[in-house]
């Protein structure tokens, strides 16, 4: 009798997992995977679907990502992710960006956001470059629209600044807050200040006008009036590839030195060749205690 109890028991929790396992397959959608890293990278998954609260994984070799997940590099450490829109990311140490949005159909656009840090870009070309572009990378500051290329984002949150810089073909980086657009092409780079949305300033301002004295002998202060001043905004500035600038993306390039897709001729114009790719002698954690760690 005991048997057959447990037997119900056993085929009851089975039927549940029946329709529970597929459920969470179709939660956790595999968008790529970490093919090398060197160090400790962090992935911060969402537990459930709907839910904003995430718990971190130690990622090691071959670890697959869902389409929600949050990579993070530590200190020294460095990664390399291939996406299956054959998309790939090299992370450079003291990173974090997000999927927030991973293109499923060939007309789709995926969204990655680069919370701090140093991440290089290898996406193949689009075939139609008047469509518009189907892999964007965000920051704080600025938007990178890509259609093919291989590029070069950084984001500093002590200094509110994004430098992009591209290897090889075209990035459209707009301005957020202010709208502007440039584009940026193969040996240029464009530096993007974090900006709040233009706003006119309300100036106090003495209106001309003589001092008074009224028939009760009283002085009359000249009337304040306020005057709206449009907000100075300063343009984007595409230009080469600075030196310093140049040291941080081969930092950054160590993990694909060796890489036939970010090993171009046009790359290594820029860059130099690929044994000289080394880690920066003064790489200096970035001081992260403004930048909310969400799990």
């Amino acid at each position: 009798m005991e048997n057959r109890v447990m037997m119900r028991q056993l085929i009851t929790v089975a039927s549940l997992l029946l329709f529970v396992l597929p459920a969470e397959k179709a939660f956790s959608a595999e968008c790529g995977k970490v093919i090398s890293l060197k160090g400790q990278l962090d992935l911060l998954r969402l537990k459930s679907a709907g839910s904003n609260i995430r718990y971190a994984i130690k990622a090691k070799q071959k670890e697959k990502l869902d389409c929600s997940d949050v990579l993070v590099t530590g200190r020294a450490s460095r990664a390399k992710v291939r996406f299956i829109n054959k998309a790939i990311l090299t992370l450079g140490p003291h990173s974090r960006i997000s999927i927030l949005e991973y293109a499923k159909k060939n007309n789709d656009q995926s969204l990655l956001s680069l919370t701090y840090g140093r991440v290089r870009t290898f996406v193949e070309s689009q075939v139609k470059k008047e469509e518009k572009p189907k892999f964007l990378i965000k920051t704080p500051s600025a938007v990178m629209g890509v259609r093919g290329t291989d590029f070069y984002v950084s984001y500093n949150p002590n200094r509110h600044i994004t430098e992009q810089a591209t290897l090889k073909g075209s990035v459209e980086v707009e301005q957020q807050g202010t709208g502007q657009k440039v584009l940026v092409e193969k040996g240029q780079q464009v530096k993007v200040e974090n900006v709040q949305v233009a706003r006119p300033k309300i100036v106090k301002k003495e209106k001309m006008q003589e001092v008074t004295v009224d028939e009760n002998g009283q002085i009359q202060v000249p009337e304040q009036v306020a005057e709206e001043v449009p907000e100075q905004i300063k343009p984007l500035i595409v230009e080469p590839i600075e030196k310093k600038v140049v040291n941080n993306i081969k930092s950054t390039s160590v993990m694909v030195a060796q890489d036939q897709e970010f090993t171009s001729k046009e790359a290594v114009e820029v860059l130099g060749q690929p044994e000289n790719w080394v880690p920066s002698a003064d790489e200096i954690p970035l001081d992260l205690k403004d930048i909310k760690e969400v799990f």
